[in-house]
């Protein structure tokens, strides 16, 4: 049976969700299949992001985040904490785009973070095949 969803927005999240949790759990390949599987050109500038973060594209990544930033759709706490950004916020990509956006350094507790270091470790949950399948 097919999920139902009460917006396409609510479908690119699950979708979005789908692909770091393969992520997360070592299979890169099921995670670009997922990402690659969509259309993500009319998406708003915070789905462009996490694509761009899960695809490993860091400088495009970099672009979409100053985006999504100016268009208040991404907050400072969420490229904190969301696991989405957890590789990209280890980059120097990152660091720049979100200096551009924020016009300061990024830091996690009140310390500045150096390039290299990452923020906490979220482990994803497992994906079952039925949820695959109807995403």
């Amino acid at each position: 049976k097919a999920w139902k969803f009460a917006s396409t927005e609510n479908r690119l999240i699950c979708k979005l969700n789908l692909a770091q949790a393969y992520k997360w759990s070592g299979n890169r390949e099921k995670c670009f299949a997922v990402v690659n599987g969509e259309d993500w050109t009319a998406a708003t500038a915070r789905f462009r992001l996490g694509v761009a973060a899960l695809r490993e594209e860091y400088v495009e990544a970099g672009k979409w985040l100053v985006k999504a930033v100016v268009a208040t759709e991404v907050l400072e706490g969420s490229l904190a904490n969301w696991p989405i950004f957890r590789e990209f916020r280890e980059t120097r990509e990152f660091r720049d785009a979100f200096r551009t956006a924020f016009g300061r350094d990024f830091a996690i507790q009140g310390q500045a973070v150096k390039v290299g270091t990452s923020a906490p470790e979220i482990d994803a949950l497992p994906v079952s095949s039925t949820v695959e399948s109807s995403i």
